[in-house]
């Protein structure tokens, strides 16, 4: 943490305790995030928060140093929680791993074009419980047009909808909760 954390990562800190709140609140007992990117952003929180809940987090991301780094840091912050870490594209990794309607709370904070935000939610959203979260970073800003404008008409509704770090135009936390 020390070395990127929540602070210096790239997903700014009311992000996080509203994901880590939203999973203690629901009891959230299957957590997912893509885009993990070290675990220097919400990795810890969303871990913690299912570890708290008995539950169990996934993490996906493409590059393989930063699956490494995630699983480095999780064993050291909390080595006797339920995780597991998978190396790969999300759009294919988690239909693999997840049947439909078994997921709590999916946290997506990966590629942001709008081509790819859309198809996140047709094959993630199937795979989100009834009363679920599909939830995505940087709703505001420079990817705005790209990730926000997908969501919107979905039934997106802004949960963090400030922008927290000057230095980084994009930010935010939007999510479509399943009916």
């Amino acid at each position: 943490l020390l070395e990127g954390g929540t602070y210096n990562g790239n997903t700014e800190l009311p992000v996080c305790m509203f994901i880590y709140s939203l999973i203690l609140a629901n009891r959230s007992q299957v957590v997912v995030e893509t885009g993990i990117n070290n675990a220097a952003g919400a990795s810890l929180w969303m871990l913690t928060a299912a570890h708290a809940n008995l539950g169990h987090y996934f993490g996906v991301d493409t590059r393989q140093e930063c699956c490494d780094k995630a699983a480095k840091a999780m064993d050291e912050c909390l080595p006797d929680a339920t995780r597991r870490i998978v190396c790969g594209d999300a759009l294919t990794v988690l239909p693999e791993h997840f049947t439909p309607g078994t997921i709590d709370v999916l946290f997506v904070d990966d590629e942001h074009t709008k081509a790819h935000v859309a198809q996140e939610v047709e094959t993630f959203l199937p795979l989100v419980r009834s009363g679920g979260w599909l939830l995505f970073h940087d709703i505001l800003g420079i990817h705005a047009s790209d990730v926000w404008d997908v969501i919107e008409p979905l039934g997106g509704i802004k949960l963090v909808d400030a922008l927290f770090r000057p230095d980084h135009p994009f930010g935010g936390l939007g999510g479509i909760k399943k009916p």
